[in-house]
């Protein structure tokens, strides 16, 4: 079974089963907003045995409580569960590790350190201080990674294996879109925004340095145009926390900004709105046809704005 797209985790659940030796139990749910279970749905608990307190055991159920698997994990660090997968990094954090319920475990191959670990078009992306791997979820073999045009601001190994960046800058996606045969992922590393086309391989359709740190993304039109927030300070250090909003052609010029927004989430939607052109009321935007933004601008209130 191939990993979700978005998948939801729930953490929040703590009860106890029958085994005695099991103190505390912590649920991990399988949701997603495209339901695609295997024939029974996946129950992720962890279990804390109480004669060990730092060894720990994944319990896989199925449909109607039924035992799956038993996985110990006592060397499974910072464990992600996609699809009926259990993705993680060994002890030293130098590889990945994936867990499926029904075959054995599979490792990757050493990277430096890895700090965090990411997920989006299906694959698996392990980051570390500099630089980013992109893994294929079955085989954690690595994927090639190519530039559609020559960048400025990133840099793709001679091999094609990784993307590399400058070290101790943070790295989030942004954005995931499911195209015909592929995913744009939206990532922000730094003060950096790259775009980049998913399949059997990674492709870097573009890449720009915004005027900020990106915090949300927002595709309006494929290769057209897109909308992106960004900030210059660290949120919720004050009171006095703004984002302003830019609008970007395909080409990365800018097309307009929004200033001095509160705090994100954005919520962005973006409607085509069939207004009547009319002629005798150019002056005014109201009720005129055409691309709408709708979003939350962070003062409890919420902002249209006609692109």
């Amino acid at each position: 079974m191939q990993p979700f797209l978005t998948t939801e985790h729930s953490h929040d659940f703590c009860d106890q089963i029958d085994d005695p030796e099991v103190s505390s139990i912590r649920t991990q749910k399988m949701t997603s907003k495209h339901r695609s279970f295997p024939p029974d749905d996946i129950m992720w608990h962890m279990g804390i045995l109480k004669e060990y307190k730092n060894h720990r055991k994944q319990y896989v159920f199925g449909k109607k409580g039924k035992l799956l698997k038993t996985i110990s994990d006592n060397q499974m660090v910072a464990p992600h569960v996609l699809g009926s997968k259990l993705y993680g990094l060994t002890a030293d954090k130098l590889r990945v590790r994936c867990d499926p319920i029904t075959d054995d475990e599979v490792l990757s191959d050493e990277f430096p350190k890895i700090r965090t670990l990411l997920f989006g078009g299906e694959k698996v992306m392990a980051v570390t201080d500099n630089a980013i791997y992109f893994l294929h979820p079955d085989t954690l073999q690595m994927l090639n990674v190519t530039l559609q045009q020559e960048s400025s601001s990133l840099e793709v190994s001679e091999d094609g294996r990784y993307i590399s960046f400058l070290p101790g800058s943070p790295v989030r996606i942004l954005e995931m879109k499911k195209l015909e045969e592929k995913t744009r992922l939206a990532v922000g590393i730094g003060a950096m925004l790259m775009f980049m086309d998913v399949t059997e391989i990674v492709e870097i359709v573009m890449d720009l340095l915004v005027p900020g740190v990106a915090t949300e993304v927002c595709t309006v039109r494929e290769d057209v145009d897109f909308l992106v927030s960004v900030t210059v300070q660290k949120e919720g250090e004050d009171n006095f926390y703004r984002e302003h909003v830019f609008h970007y052609d395909g080409h990365g010029k800018i097309l307009g900004v929004l200033p001095f927004l509160g705090p994100g989430p954005r919520c962005f939607c973006v409607e085509y709105l069939k207004g009547q052109e009319d002629e005798a009321n150019t002056d005014s935007e109201c009720g005129r046809r055409g691309w709408h933004v709708f979003m939350r601008d962070g003062h409890q209130g919420i902002i249209g704005v006609r692109l």
